[in-house]
């Protein structure tokens, strides 16, 4: 495990056109070379009749498949932080 005064400092700037948005859907494609990630709005109360579920993409990432391994990994941290912090207790639930 790193020291954590080897872990290297960033200053980050938003573009002014930033803005966030809410998913509560997301896929993962890969190829050789890149790992894209699709965000996606879907409503979660469809019409049961409808064939299928309306949703939007809000967004799009595409990453190295390296940088999406450290993304994995990130991911696991966070989610073990929230789960000492708030419970465990909404693994496995859709909002």
């Amino acid at each position: 495990m790193a020291d954590e005064g080897d872990i290297p400092r960033y200053r980050l700037h938003a573009a002014p056109d930033l803005r966030a948005n809410y998913a509560n859907f997301a896929d993962v494609t890969v190829s050789p070379y890149e790992v894209t990630l699709t965000f996606a709005h879907v409503d979660r109360t469809p019409d049961e009749h409808a064939p299928e579920t309306p949703g939007m993409v809000v967004s799009q990432i595409i990453v190295s498949p390296q940088f999406a391994a450290e993304l994995a990994d990130a991911l696991d941290d966070a989610v073990e932080r929230y789960d000492q912090r708030y419970g465990a207790g909404g693994q496995g639930q859709q909002p």
